[in-house]
């Protein structure tokens, strides 16, 4: 028996020798306000991030999630103190793991599944121990855990189109073959309303353990969708105290992208759908519950749901491209408060026609200007204006005054001096007398 080998085109690939692989996605650049497309009624928050490529989780009673990283190779402890669905703190438990693709928990343990081996984690101490040897095991990496009456299930992909479930002694380690699915790869096992369910290849399918051969009963995605996790309801589920009695009853489930196809008439895949069951059987319309992820081109998205989760908070799910935990909860929001306004619009302006004739136009309102204004009809100031010529003359004036004061003061010194002169000339040449 080989293992499960088989060779995708690459999303950005021009190549057509091989089928494109539908979990091949290139990340869009998105800002941080980016969320989810919810259906009425319901919204999305996120409340963890940094978590890488989340494959599978499990919650405790406690509120505390678990979630396996798939490329941290790191079992994550998240802690929601006040139980209502925000994580006050996440740490990693253990670390170590070699592409691990299986969570489930048992009585204050967790079992994990990588390429080598089942692990056992004490959620106390967060040691690991192998449990079981899987380095012989002939088949591909994808390998599912689930808790099922007492027993350990493991789905694994034999070839390309085979699966089998694998069921595991939790005392002893042993394991015995259940059943084969015709169909692969396995993904995701859930157990509800008395039956054991797969998201294996592009269906979600009922696991028969009383036969080998093909199943009959199974419900296919979209087309080109791949089936990457699926709860199923059961009385066992612990449903929020205000999800819709409707939706109690609904198969949950994530479909990978269908490339290329977000012209088409189906949703592009990539999201979280909601199935309507009749007596436990799928019916044939599904609807998205999650989405908006895919680009419009249908190559690149910014998020990729890979994990789902719900208890008592509402449904938890992770998306592998930006490491993020979400949580899909009924919109109980209060609604936003109107803008209050600063103040009361001002009231209309008065409509009044022009008029020319004296003291017709009404006084304005609040004005000092009334009828009785000494403002006469037309102003007397005249166009120009004067006050700089008479500046000039005046300063003209001041300037010829004092330079005839100073002329008229040169004019008597010098006929002082020049009586001086002629006195001295008087002394020195007396007249005689005859």
């Amino acid at each position: 028996m080989t293992a499960h080998t088989q060779t995708f085109k690459r999303a950005d690939s021009q190549s057509a020798d091989a089928p494109r692989d539908p979990l091949d996605l290139r990340r869009r650049a998105v800002g941080s306000s980016e969320t989810p497309i919810i259906t009425q009624g319901l919204y999305a928050q996120r409340v963890s991030t940094g978590l890488g490529h989340v494959i599978a989780m499990a919650s405790l009673e406690d509120g505390s999630i678990h979630a396996l990283s798939k490329d941290k190779g790191q079992l994550f402890h998240l802690i929601d103190r006040g139980l209502d669905g925000r994580i006050d703190t996440q740490r990693p438990m253990t670390s170590g793991f070699d592409n691990p693709t299986g969570l489930a928990l048992k009585d204050g343990q967790a079992f994990i599944s990588d390429r080598h081996a089942v692990w056992r984690v004490d959620l106390d101490t967060g040691i690991k121990t192998q449990f079981v040897s899987l380095r012989h095991l002939k088949a591909a990496d994808e390998r599912p855990l689930l808790i099922y009456e007492n027993r350990l299930l493991m789905g694994v992909s034999k070839s390309e189109t085979l699966s089998s479930v694998l069921s595991i002694d939790l005392s002893s380690g042993e394991a015995t073959h259940l059943t084969d699915i015709a169909e692969a790869p396995i993904r995701a096992l859930s157990y509800g309303g008395g039956q054991l369910w797969a998201a294996v290849g592009h269906s979600l399918r009922p696991v028969d353990a009383r036969s080998n051969t093909e199943f009959a009963k199974h419900y296919p995605l979209e087309a080109g969708a791949a089936a990457i996790a699926i709860v199923l309801p059961s009385s066992e589920t612990d449903w929020p105290a205000d999800w819709p009695a409707a939706m109690k009853d609904y198969i949950l489930a994530i479909q990978g992208p269908t490339l290329g196809r977000m012209g088409e008439t189906n949703s592009g895949g990539n999201n979280v759908i909601a199935l309507p069951t009749q007596f436990g059987a799928p019916l044939s319309n599904l609807s998205v519950l999650a989405g908006g992820f895919m680009s419009r081109d249908g190559q690149s998205a910014w998020a990729a749901p890979s994990a789902l989760l719900i208890d008592k908070r509402g449904l938890f799910f992770a998306e592998r491209l930006g490491g993020t935990l979400w949580r899909v909860s009924v919109d109980n929001r209060p609604p936003p408060k109107p803008r209050q306004r600063i103040s009361e619009p001002l009231p209309d302006l008065p409509v009044q026609k022009p008029s020319l004739k004296h003291n017709e136009t009404p006084a304005m309102v609040g004005s000092m200007i009334g009828e009785s204004s000494l403002l006469g009809e037309a102003s007397t100031l005249q166009v120009g204006s004067y006050l700089k010529k008479a500046h000039d003359e005046k300063e003209a004036a001041e300037l010829a005054a004092k330079k005839a004061a100073e002329d008229a003061e040169l004019k008597k010194k010098l006929g002082a001096q020049e009586a001086r002169r002629l006195s001295r000339l008087g002394r020195a040449n007396p007249v005689e007398n005859d």
